[in-house]
This record gives C-alpha cells, sequence and structure tokens, in this order.
C-alpha cells in the first residue's frame, strides 16, 4: 500500500473520528459510545506519520528537530488559542478554587501531559466533575504527543531492519500493548483510558498499516466487503457502546479494527465507503489537496510580482497553509520579505509581514496595497 499518494477518503474518515467525540459530549445519546472516534483518529494518525517518517528515514534526510518542529507548527497554533480562550472565559465564570484548577491543567496541556494529571485527579473519564473539565479533551493529543516521542527513534533506530523484521518489532510491540489493555481494564481502568501503555497498540495498528503489514487487496469486490465491514464495526460502537464499558480492552476491537479496514482497503481500490467518504467535500475535513491548489494559486502572483519589481522568487517549499518564499532584489541583493505571505481571494492584495525591517525600507510601499 502506497503512504505517499494522497487519499481524499482518510480526510473524510477524520470527520468520522471527530463528529461522534462532539455529538457524545453534547449528551446526545443516540451517541454514547462516541468516545471511539480518538481511537479512530489514533489509527488515523499512526498511518500517516509513520509513511512520512518512513520516507524520510529510507530518503536520508530524517531530521527529529524537523519532525518536530513541524509537529509543532501544525498543533501548537490551535491548542494555545483554545487554552487562552478556556482561561478567558473561566476568569468571569469560575470560582477562585475551581479557576487554580483549570491553571494546573493549562501547565499540563501545554506539556503534553495532561493525561497524567487526569488520571491522577479523576476517579473515572465519565464522571460529573471530570466532564465539567473544560481541557478534558487534550488527553489525547498528550497521548499521541508522548508516543511520538519514542516511535521516530525506534523507526530510525531499526532503519538497518528488513521491511518484514521491522514489522514484526513492531506489531510484537502492538499485541504486547493490547494484552496490557485487555488486562489493565479490569485492574487498573482509569490507567487504561488516559495512559499511553494501553493505547500504543491502536497508534501501533495505523503504523503496521504504512509498513505495508497487510496484502494488498487484489479483488475489488473484497475490497469493498472490508470497507464496508470497517464502517458498521465504527457504526456499531459508537452506537452500542456506553460509559458502562470497559475501555479500551477487547472493546476497542471494533473502532481499531473498523478504520484499519477502511484504510486498508482504500488503497488499493476507490471502495464505496471510500467515495461516500469524499462525497462533497466532508464537513470538518480540509483537504490537503485544497491547500496545494491555494499555495499553487499564490505562488503564480508571487512569480509576476517579483518579476515586476526586478526580483528574484526563490521557492522554499510551502508550510501547511501557505508558501514559504524568499523574494530578493535583483539591484542590491537585498532580502525584500520572507514566509508567510496571505494573499486576497481574487490575488489583488498582497499583505507582508515585516520580518526584514532594514532590507523593506527600499521595497516598493504600494506593494503592500496593489489593486490590480
Amino acid at each position: 500500500m502506497s503512504t505517499s499518494a494522497y487519499r481524499r477518503d482518510i480526510d473524510g474518515l477524520r470527520t468520522i473520528a471527530v463528529l461522534p467525540v462532539v455529538f457524545g459530549h453534547a449528551g446526545l445519546s443516540l451517541f454514547a459510545g462516541g468516545f471511539v472516534g480518538v481511537d479512530v483518529f489514533f489509527v488515523i494518525s499512526g498511518f500517516l506519520i509513520t509513511g512520512i517518517l518512513l520516507r524520510e528515514i529510507e530518503n536520508g534526510n530524517f531530521s527529529l528537530l524537523g519532525f518536530y518542529e513541524r509537529r509543532a507548527r501544525r498543533i501548537l497554533p490551535a491548542l494555545f488559542l483554545v487554552v487562552f480562550l478556556c482561561i478567558l472565559a473561566a476568569w468571569f465564570t469560575w470560582p477562585p478554587m475551581q479557576y487554580r484548577g483549570l491553571g494546573t491543567a493549562t501547565i499540563a496541556t501545554r506539556l503534553f501531559a495532561s493525561n497524567i494529571l487526569f488520571w491522577r485527579n479523576a476517579s473515572d473519564y465519565f464522571a460529573p466533575d471530570v466532564l465539567r473539565e473544560p481541557l478534558l479533551h487534550t488527553w489525547s493529543l498528550a497521548v499521541e504527543e508522548q508516543f511520538y516521542l519514542f516511535f521516530p527513534l525506534l523507526l530510525w533506530a531499526l532503519v538497518g531492519l528488513a521491511r518484514r523484521h521491522l514489522t514484526i518489532v513492531i506489531g510484537s510491540l502492538v499485541g504486547a500493548s493490547f494484552l496490557y489493555a485487555v488486562w489493565a481494564t479490569h485492574y487498573t481502568p482509569v490507567a487504561a483510558f488516559y495512559l499511553i501503555p494501553a493505547r500504543i497498540w491502536e497508534l501501533g495498528m495505523g503504523a503496521l498499516l504504512a509498513l505495508g503489514a497487510f496484502p494488498a487487496v487484489h479483488r475489488r469486490i473484497v475490497a469493498e466487503a472490508i470497507s464496508g465491514a470497517g464502517l458498521i464495526a465504527i457504526a456499531l460502537a459508537v452506537l452500542l457502546l456506553d460509559e458502562s464499558v470497559r475501555f479500551p480492552g477487547a472493546a476497542a476491537l471494533p473502532p481499531v479494527l473498523g478504520a484499519t479496514a477502511i484504510i486498508w482497503a482504500g488503497g488499493d481500490h476507490r471502495t464505496l465507503v471510500g467515495r461516500s467518504l469524499t462525497w462533497q467535500q466532508m464537513p470538518l475535513a480540509p483537504t490537503i489537496e485544497d491547500y496545494r491548489k491555494r499555495n499553487a494559486k499564490a505562488e503564480a502572483i508571487l512569480h509576476r510580482l517579483a518579476s515586476r519589481y526586478d526580483a528574484t522568487y526563490v521557492s522554499l517549499g510551502t508550510t501547511f497553509c501557505t508558501p514559504d518564499c524568499w523574494i530578493i532584489d535583483n539591484a542590491t541583493g537585498h532580502l525584500l520579505y520572507s514566509d508567510d505571505n496571505h494573499l486576497s481571494e481574487d490575488g489583488s492584495r498582497l499583505m507582508v509581514p515585516r520580518i526584514f525591517d532594514a532590507a523593506l525600507e527600499s521595497f516598493p510601499r504600494d506593494l503592500f496595497h496593489r489593486n490590480n
């Protein structure tokens, strides 16, 4: 299975992961098992991130700092915004003692350790006092980031192994984590829910997909059956599970295997489930392709602007949202501007952050507010 090709169905599967969680927290009884959306997302994350790591390691351009820098760019802006809004709202609505508790949760969230805090403080994930914690949802982000503290290093350390042997190692880790999860849900259920040892196997299932542990599905009818069974498994978990179920032991198998099945079957065939997940752009699932199209348009405009002012456009690639580039004055060699360029929809206005103030002194001012 290729992990480099863009998969619109996975963007749709993200929606399948997010919506049940939202509806479950909104108190809709039909979605009592909505918390399993987190498990679906863990599989997606394991598949996508492992694919990226494998390509970089095998191509010889893997950088641990670069990996964490990309993670920070993607996660931290939204995370800090959520934390700020929670603090602001609590300032006006909470009593002082409860507000102090939010401060502790804020620190834990910024350290990606909120799952540990909630484990230590909570008797049950579904307890009424816990559900009133505004940063409760950050526990899953903490689990994910803790996983990526060691997993890239593990892959890098094992890069000399044949792919088959690497798959056996990761498969053994997945199996051990699952067995622990089954045991822990009976004897230490709160720790099993919040802490990473009982969740490694969920991210690891996605990693096994990226490693090619599952054989290619050659027959379309088989792919349709696998993806359909996967979607049904996720739906049944959302509709039938509730807070009384011990989780994430054996009860987590339906959503995890369901997500695994959809990704696996969609790797070789465009299945009916895959098409339904991409139908008219699933809500809450902005696609990478959308950003690529916008970047292409932005780069074309930047090229035109550079040539207009006798400057050279130097592409540095793209970030998640916008092109990263330099524009250099041909006459002086000055760096006129860099990074984070934002264009209006019609391309008529370019707003440039003034990162290099000295160089910008000679830059034509009408570029900042030019109507074509």
